[in-house]
């Protein structure tokens, strides 16, 4: 953590720790003032330390290691106020000459040393490729250049290749759910983790590779000139790929891990590193998204799409104030009694310039930027107001998105919408994918279950894709189920399909939940549903997405069959959309 948010969060921490003696918020505000790095120790335990220990050292609060590991000439020195020299280790093979001060203090009723760290003059780190480099362009959790230096170390072998005539590759590569590893393992595990695919690195490219942590789960790396024309530009991520396949042992745990590799050719590509990297990383969001162990090469419709979505997310800042979004609604229709049980409705961006732009391409913009939680509460209060219009039997759905889930406001949004425009709790649903239970786990539970206290019905929407969602059944008691339409477009070619489906059918009785198939177009896939007992689908056979007023005209007669008419159910509301 750098910068004014990492200096906040020290500043708290002092503040907590010293507000019940005026002698503490003595000791902490000149802890705070001072250029020094400072700490308070106790028999070989830091117990304090001030914002420039952290930053000199790379620790953070909580996991610091003894003075004898960190600083072992201090450890085994006395306090007397004398300057000392010693070795200051950052990490398992990296290290900066020091001075030191050790001077006897009393803190908190113990016969404490105050610490005093300053580096020497012409100190340089020793780092685990055996390059130097000033301490503030190097990571201090691997020992490599960081992201400041990668950008003014790669101008040498940018220049280079140059003059030569040739050409360089410059990757960047992230470590796919490494964020999940640190909240599960710490990090101090992880940090390890991050040490030892650092050391791959270094010990499987060639000597002149440039190497680089250039974010929190990133690498970025520059590969010597290629002289061979027939080596593939791709040959770099390749043998990246394989050194990392192999599994990482960190404090007695086994990882393998997920890479995504982006890259570019420099100077072919661009002739900046700043601009380089940039590009490399665009195209490694776009290896991500094509799934594991993927890399792609940077393509200048890349940055064309950047600046799209840049502008995409700059008038949707502004289309909630000019009134810009409205609700279609997609029937869902009763397989045994032809009557409409239920609507969906499906937000629409009806840009004044653009036209329509689908759900598709500004809901993943949305929740990128953290948009998604005012247009989520606008879908949410539109949809219960246009319920109102309805019977009062019908039932109303919104599918949520997870970042809604995890605001802690989000329960008593709905309490304020229900009450605002007076709708009954139990004619309200909320539609979720299992994609929230990637959050926290324990805290979505909790939520669900206070949802539901409300009256609010839950349901899982795209059941069957994803790993989990059986278990989630038997974690939580939901009330509806709608089986992915990718199931229903299988169904008629694979027979196995269909078993699956049969299977969540009779699952759903068994659980006396609803089941809906979603995405139905085609009359034998309706066939062959409502043969296999189950009672709602959805799709365009039996109506597109209209408005509502427009909703009573959507069902195809050639559907209904001249089925007896039943009760109204309406699912209204899709922040996703189609």
């Amino acid at each position: 953590m750098r910068g004014s948010g990492r200096k906040h969060w020290i500043r708290s921490l002092f503040n907590i720790g010293f507000q019940s003696s005026p002698v503490k918020d003595n000791i902490g505000s000149l802890l705070e003032i001072t250029l020094e790095a400072i700490a308070i120790v106790h028999k070989d335990k830091i117990l304090e330390a001030n914002g420039s220990f952290f930053q000199i050292t790379g620790q953070l609060p909580g996991q610091i290691p003894d003075l004898s590991t960190l600083l072992p000439e201090a450890s085994a020195a006395q306090p007397d106020g004398n300057i000392h020299t010693g070795r200051l280790n950052l990490s398992r093979q990296q290290h900066i000459p020091v001075h030191f001060r050790l001077t006897p203090i009393t803190w908190n009723g113990l016969c404490c040393s105050a610490l005093a760290i300053k580096r020497t003059d012409n100190s340089s780190i020793s780092s685990i490729d055996n390059k130097e480099y000033p301490l503030h362009f190097t990571d201090p959790v691997t020992g490599l250049l960081n992201r400041l230096g990668f950008k003014k170390m790669a101008l040498d072998p940018l220049q280079s290749a140059e003059q030569n005539n040739s050409r360089i590759i410059l990757l960047a590569l992230n470590i796919a759910r490494f964020q999940t590893l640190r909240d599960r393992y710490g990090h101090i595990t992880t940090n390890d983790l991050l040490c030892q695919i650092g050391e791959r690195l270094v010990s499987t490219l060639p000597d002149s590779s440039l190497i680089a942590r250039s974010g929190n789960n990133e690498f970025a790396i520059v590969c010597p000139a290629l002289d061979d024309s027939e080596i593939p530009a791709s040959e770099p991520s390749s043998i990246i790929q394989t050194a990392l396949s192999d599994s990482f042992s960190c404090a007695e745990h086994h990882f393998r891990i997920e890479t995504h590799i982006g890259y570019c050719v420099l100077p072919l590509d661009t002739a900046d590193p700043a601009i380089g990297l940039r590009y490399a990383e665009r195209a490694m969001v776009l290896a991500g998204k094509t799934g594991s162990g993927s890399a792609r090469r940077f393509e200048y419709i890349m940055e064309t799409e950047a600046i799209e979505r840049s502008c995409l997310e700059i008038d949707l800042q502004s289309a909630l104030e000019k009134n810009q979004f409205s609700l279609d609604f997609q029937p869902l229709f009763c397989t045994q009694t032809g009557a409409t049980n239920g609507v969906e409705a499906l937000i629409r961006w009806r840009h004044p310039t653009r036209g329509v732009i689908k759900p598709i391409k500004f809901i993943p913009i949305a929740e990128a930027s953290g948009l998604i939680l005012p247009i989520g509460e606008w879908v949410l209060r539109e949809a219960c107001r246009q319920a109102n219009t309805l019977p009062d039997h019908v039932r109303v759905a919104i599918n949520v998105s997870a970042l809604q889930f995890v605001d802690s406001g989000f329960k008593d949004c709905i309490s304020r919408i229900l009450e605002e425009t007076q709708l009954n709790p139990e004619r309200l649903e909320l539609e979720l994918t299992e994609t929230i239970f990637l959050h926290d786990e324990a805290h979505i539970l909790r939520t669900l279950a206070s949802i539901r206290d409300l009256g609010v019905k839950i349901v899982m929407d795209d059941f069957g894709v994803g790993y989990c969602s059986l278990s989630y059944l038997r974690t939580f008691p939901f009330d509806c189920v709608k089986i992915d339409r990718s199931f229903i477009h299988a169904m008629t070619d694979k027979p196995h399909v269909k078993s699956i489906i049969d299977s969540i059918l009779t699952l759903g009785r068994t659980l006396s939940m609803r089941v809906v198939a979603e995405g139905v177009e085609t009359q034998e896939q309706f066939d062959l549903l409502r043969e296999a007992g189950c009672p709602i689908v959805q799709g365009f056979l039996t109506g597109k997405p209209v408005p509502l007023t427009l909703l009573p005209t959507a069902i195809d007669a050639s559907v209904l069959e001249s089925a007896p008419a039943g009760n109204i159910l309406c699912s209204v509301g899709n922040v996703r959309g189609v």
